[in-house]
């Protein structure tokens, strides 16, 4: 895709997963995508069904898509161009009292842009 000044703009799209591996159920309260360098992200709480996830239960289908400003280290070659999304989740174990905080591992990721993949 190429924007009026004739710079390809990707639409770029990140499907996440969330799974509880520990032994009790865990309450969600934040979960958060940040593109590249933001250092703020965009929620995505929104998109789940339930904040709950039981042991070792999986939600699927959480996702979002977005144009980036520009590919990481603002490369120009598109055949080369990189974007990297970092997902981050905390919560609290269901039954704990509060104050008590679950976080996840953050999880990154970059993927490139495929040459002749279209828009």
């Amino acid at each position: 895709m190429l924007d009026s000044s004739n710079n390809y703009k990707p639409k770029v799209c990140v499907d996440i997963t969330l799974k509880n591996t520990g032994g009790s159920k865990i309450d969600i309260t934040k979960l958060i995508d940040k593109h590249g360098t933001e250092t703020t992200g965009t929620s995505l709480l929104s998109q789940l069904d339930s904040t709950t996830i039981d042991p070792g239960a999986t939600i699927n289908g959480i996702s979002e898509c977005y144009t980036p400003t520009a590919p990481d280290s603002s490369q120009t070659d598109p055949d080369l161009a990189g974007y990297t999304d970092t997902v981050s989740a905390t919560g609290h174990p269901h039954s704990a009292a509060a104050g008590v905080t679950v976080d996840a591992t953050d999880k990154s990721a970059t993927c490139l842009l495929c040459p002749g993949a279209g828009n």
